[in-house]
């Protein structure tokens, strides 16, 4: 063994020591975060980054508090996701794609639902029955 890859040893073991003992501080950091950001009510994602830290104290091994606090932040961010596309209206983004189609529907009088990523059209001829035999 070389000199060079005993020094590395032992800084690469200081720096693992190091890291490792702040994982902890960083995991409550980011239950703070991903509590923001699940929660537009900043007394409620207070409350709940209180439950966060707490349950990120409870959890064995400096990493897996890492890695829990990691997993709350993917929720949080998937939750801004799913809350930035549901805000996407029908008539913005989608009637671009569906323009030809909507208009052919409403030269022949039909009926349309729509939501963001689907069209159903539908002749309002079928929507009246015949009573009798």
């Amino acid at each position: 063994m070389s000199w060079g890859e005993i020094a590395f040893a032992v800084v690469s073991g200081l720096l693992i020591n190091e890291c490792s003992d702040v994982a902890p501080w960083i995991a409550r950091a980011l239950a703070v975060w991903s509590a923001r950001l699940r929660y537009a009510d900043k007394a409620r994602a207070q409350i709940r980054a209180e439950e966060l830290a707490a349950l990120i104290n409870d959890r064995p091994g400096k990493l897996f508090k890492l890695l829990t606090a990691l997993a709350f932040v993917f929720i949080g961010l998937s939750g801004l996701c799913v809350g930035a596309c549901s805000r996407l209206r029908p008539s913005s983004l989608s009637a671009q794609f569906f323009r030809d189609h909507d208009r052919f529907a409403r030269s022949l009088g039909w009926t349309r639902d729509a939501t963001w990523v689907r069209r159903t059209y539908r002749d309002p001829r079928f929507d009246t029955r015949k009573s009798g035999g």
